[in-house]
Protein backbone atom coordinates (compact mmCIF):
# COMPACT_ATOMS: atom_id res chain seq x y z
CA UNK A 1 0.00 0.00 0.00
CA UNK A 2 1.09 3.56 -0.67
CA UNK A 3 -0.32 6.69 0.87
CA UNK A 4 0.45 10.36 0.93
CA UNK A 5 0.08 13.28 3.30
CA UNK A 6 -0.07 17.03 2.94
CA UNK A 7 0.51 19.57 5.66
CA UNK A 8 -0.56 23.20 5.65
CA UNK A 9 -0.92 25.69 8.47
CA UNK A 10 -3.45 28.47 8.97
CA UNK A 11 -2.25 31.94 9.87
CA UNK A 12 -1.83 32.57 13.56
CA UNK A 13 0.09 29.32 14.10
CA UNK A 14 3.68 30.19 13.20
CA UNK A 15 5.71 27.28 14.55
CA UNK A 16 6.89 24.54 12.16
CA UNK A 17 5.86 21.02 13.18
CA UNK A 18 5.26 17.88 11.12
CA UNK A 19 5.77 17.03 7.47
CA UNK A 20 5.57 20.45 5.77
CA UNK A 21 4.69 24.06 6.51
CA UNK A 22 3.03 26.77 4.42
CA UNK A 23 2.00 30.09 6.07
CA UNK A 24 -1.64 30.91 5.29
CA UNK A 25 -3.72 34.07 5.39
CA UNK A 26 -6.29 33.04 7.99
CA UNK A 27 -8.42 31.05 10.55
CA UNK A 28 -8.88 28.02 12.48
CA UNK A 29 -6.40 26.54 14.92
CA UNK A 30 -3.45 24.34 13.96
CA UNK A 31 -2.59 23.34 10.32
CA UNK A 32 -3.28 20.79 7.49
CA UNK A 33 -2.12 17.44 6.37
CA UNK A 34 -3.33 15.13 3.61
CA UNK A 35 -2.37 11.75 2.29
CA UNK A 36 -2.98 9.50 -0.69
CA UNK A 37 -2.45 5.85 -1.54
CA UNK A 38 -2.43 3.13 -4.44
CA UNK A 39 -1.87 4.36 -10.37
CA UNK A 40 -2.41 1.30 -9.59
CA UNK A 41 -4.52 2.42 -6.65
CA UNK A 42 -1.46 3.66 -4.71
CA UNK A 43 -0.30 5.91 -7.53
CA UNK A 44 -3.78 7.39 -7.95
CA UNK A 45 -4.02 8.17 -4.26
CA UNK A 46 -0.54 9.67 -4.29
CA UNK A 47 -1.58 11.84 -7.25
CA UNK A 48 -4.68 12.94 -5.33
CA UNK A 49 -2.59 13.93 -2.31
CA UNK A 50 -0.21 15.88 -4.53
CA UNK A 51 -3.11 17.65 -6.27
CA UNK A 52 -4.61 18.63 -2.91
CA UNK A 53 -1.20 19.77 -1.68
CA UNK A 54 -0.85 21.97 -4.78
CA UNK A 55 -4.18 23.68 -4.02
CA UNK A 56 -2.91 24.67 -0.58
CA UNK A 57 0.70 25.24 -1.68
CA UNK A 58 1.68 22.48 0.72
CA UNK A 59 3.79 19.33 0.54
CA UNK A 60 2.59 15.78 -0.14
CA UNK A 61 3.87 12.77 1.77
CA UNK A 62 3.47 9.79 -0.58
CA UNK A 63 4.84 6.34 -1.25
CA UNK A 64 7.08 4.67 1.30
CA UNK A 65 7.37 7.90 3.31
CA UNK A 66 3.70 7.81 4.31
CA UNK A 67 4.09 5.37 7.18
CA UNK A 68 1.79 4.89 10.15
CA UNK A 69 4.42 6.38 12.45
CA UNK A 70 4.98 9.45 10.28
CA UNK A 71 1.28 10.21 9.97
CA UNK A 72 0.55 9.63 13.67
CA UNK A 73 3.43 11.94 14.56
CA UNK A 74 2.00 14.70 12.35
CA UNK A 75 -1.69 14.42 13.27
CA UNK A 76 -1.60 16.08 16.73
CA UNK A 77 -0.17 19.31 15.30
CA UNK A 78 -2.25 19.40 12.12
CA UNK A 79 -5.24 21.69 11.60
CA UNK A 80 -6.55 20.32 8.29
CA UNK A 81 -5.86 16.73 7.25
CA UNK A 82 -6.63 15.05 3.94
CA UNK A 83 -6.17 11.28 3.91
CA UNK A 84 -6.51 9.41 0.61
CA UNK A 85 -5.95 5.71 1.10
CA UNK A 86 -7.70 2.36 1.14
CA UNK A 87 -10.22 2.24 4.00
CA UNK A 88 -11.88 -0.72 5.67
CA UNK A 89 -14.83 -0.77 8.05
CA UNK A 90 -14.86 -3.75 10.42
CA UNK A 91 -18.50 -4.31 11.36
CA UNK A 92 -17.55 -7.17 13.70
CA UNK A 93 -14.91 -5.20 15.61
CA UNK A 94 -15.11 -1.45 14.80
CA UNK A 95 -11.91 -0.72 16.73
CA UNK A 96 -10.08 -2.56 13.96
CA UNK A 97 -11.51 -0.37 11.21
CA UNK A 98 -8.52 1.14 9.45
CA UNK A 99 -6.87 3.11 6.69
CA UNK A 100 -3.99 1.35 4.94
CA UNK A 101 -0.72 3.28 4.84
CA UNK A 102 2.68 2.48 3.35
CA UNK A 103 3.73 0.07 6.08
CA UNK A 104 0.41 -1.13 7.47
CA UNK A 105 -2.98 -0.04 8.84
CA UNK A 106 -3.77 3.02 10.94
CA UNK A 107 -6.57 1.78 13.19
CA UNK A 108 -9.24 3.30 15.41
CA UNK A 109 -7.31 2.47 18.55
CA UNK A 110 -4.31 4.41 17.15
CA UNK A 111 -6.54 7.49 16.86
CA UNK A 112 -7.82 7.02 20.41
CA UNK A 113 -4.25 7.13 21.74
CA UNK A 114 -3.41 10.47 20.11
CA UNK A 115 -2.95 13.44 22.48
CA UNK A 116 -4.82 15.69 20.03
CA UNK A 117 -6.51 15.37 16.64
CA UNK A 118 -6.85 17.82 13.72
CA UNK A 119 -9.52 20.50 13.68
CA UNK A 120 -10.80 19.32 10.27
CA UNK A 121 -10.36 15.92 8.67
CA UNK A 122 -11.04 14.70 5.13
CA UNK A 123 -11.07 10.92 4.71
CA UNK A 124 -11.06 9.97 1.01
CA UNK A 125 -11.41 6.28 1.79
CA UNK A 126 -14.14 3.65 1.48
CA UNK A 127 -16.74 3.63 4.27
CA UNK A 128 -14.60 5.95 6.40
CA UNK A 129 -17.60 8.01 7.48
CA UNK A 130 -19.92 5.08 8.12
CA UNK A 131 -20.32 4.14 11.80
CA UNK A 132 -21.23 0.80 13.35
CA UNK A 133 -23.97 0.80 16.01
CA UNK A 134 -23.02 -1.35 19.00
CA UNK A 135 -24.84 -2.37 22.19
CA UNK A 136 -26.33 0.65 23.91
CA UNK A 137 -26.61 2.57 20.63
CA UNK A 138 -22.91 3.47 20.76
CA UNK A 139 -21.49 4.60 17.41
CA UNK A 140 -18.04 3.30 16.51
CA UNK A 141 -15.76 3.57 13.48
CA UNK A 142 -12.76 5.49 12.16
CA UNK A 143 -14.57 8.76 11.47
CA UNK A 144 -16.42 8.56 14.79
CA UNK A 145 -13.08 8.10 16.58
CA UNK A 146 -11.74 11.40 15.24
CA UNK A 147 -14.96 13.23 16.16
CA UNK A 148 -14.98 11.69 19.63
CA UNK A 149 -11.41 12.86 20.18
CA UNK A 150 -12.37 16.45 19.35
CA UNK A 151 -12.27 17.00 15.59
CA UNK A 152 -14.65 19.86 14.77
CA UNK A 153 -15.67 18.50 11.39
CA UNK A 154 -15.23 15.46 9.22
CA UNK A 155 -15.70 15.00 5.47
CA UNK A 156 -15.83 11.30 4.61
CA UNK A 157 -17.58 8.69 2.51
CA UNK A 158 -20.36 6.47 3.83
CA UNK A 159 -20.02 4.19 0.78
CA UNK A 160 -17.27 2.30 -1.08
CA UNK A 161 -15.61 4.77 -3.48
CA UNK A 162 -13.51 3.98 -6.59
CA UNK A 163 -10.03 5.55 -6.36
CA UNK A 164 -10.13 6.95 -9.88
CA UNK A 165 -13.30 8.97 -9.30
CA UNK A 166 -12.55 10.77 -6.02
CA UNK A 167 -9.81 13.10 -7.23
CA UNK A 168 -12.07 15.57 -9.14
CA UNK A 169 -14.31 15.94 -6.09
CA UNK A 170 -11.46 16.32 -3.63
CA UNK A 171 -9.60 18.88 -5.73
CA UNK A 172 -12.79 20.93 -6.25
CA UNK A 173 -13.60 20.67 -2.54
CA UNK A 174 -10.17 21.89 -1.45
CA UNK A 175 -10.27 24.69 -4.02
CA UNK A 176 -13.51 25.78 -2.35
CA UNK A 177 -11.88 25.68 1.09
CA UNK A 178 -8.91 27.70 -0.16
CA UNK A 179 -11.32 30.27 -1.64
CA UNK A 180 -12.93 30.81 1.76
CA UNK A 181 -15.94 28.49 1.54
CA UNK A 182 -17.01 26.53 4.61
CA UNK A 183 -16.42 22.75 4.48
CA UNK A 184 -20.15 22.03 4.09
CA UNK A 185 -20.59 24.60 1.31
CA UNK A 186 -17.39 23.58 -0.48
CA UNK A 187 -18.48 19.93 -0.49
CA UNK A 188 -22.02 20.70 -1.68
CA UNK A 189 -20.75 22.95 -4.47
CA UNK A 190 -18.16 20.41 -5.62
CA UNK A 191 -20.80 17.66 -5.68
CA UNK A 192 -23.21 19.88 -7.63
CA UNK A 193 -20.55 20.75 -10.22
CA UNK A 194 -19.75 17.05 -10.78
CA UNK A 195 -23.44 16.21 -11.22
CA UNK A 196 -23.46 18.50 -14.24
CA UNK A 197 -20.15 17.29 -15.67
CA UNK A 198 -19.28 13.64 -14.98
CA UNK A 199 -21.92 11.04 -14.05
CA UNK A 200 -19.37 8.47 -12.83
CA UNK A 201 -17.53 10.94 -10.62
CA UNK A 202 -20.88 12.35 -9.45
CA UNK A 203 -21.99 8.90 -8.29
CA UNK A 204 -18.83 8.50 -6.18
CA UNK A 205 -19.10 12.07 -4.89
CA UNK A 206 -22.64 11.50 -3.64
CA UNK A 207 -21.31 9.16 -0.94
CA UNK A 208 -19.38 11.94 0.84
CA UNK A 209 -20.91 13.81 3.76
CA UNK A 210 -19.82 16.63 6.04
CA UNK A 211 -20.33 15.91 9.74
CA UNK A 212 -19.87 18.36 12.59
CA UNK A 213 -19.48 22.13 12.65
CA UNK A 214 -19.00 22.56 8.90
CA UNK A 215 -20.52 26.02 8.48
CA UNK A 216 -17.50 28.22 9.27
CA UNK A 217 -14.78 28.88 6.64
CA UNK A 218 -11.33 27.52 7.46
CA UNK A 219 -9.47 30.13 5.45
CA UNK A 220 -10.47 33.70 4.62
Amino acid sequence: MVAGALLRRPAGDRGAVGVALVPLPSPPSRRPLGRGGRRSAPARRGAEAEAVAAVHRGAALTGAAATVGAVLAALPDAGLVHLAAHGRLSAENPLFSDIELADGPLMVYDVERLPRVPHTLVLAACDSGRPVVRTGDELMGLGVAFLARGAAQLVASVLPVPDATTRPLMVAFHEGLAAGRSPAAALAEAQAALRRADPEAAAAAAGFVCIGAGIDPLFA
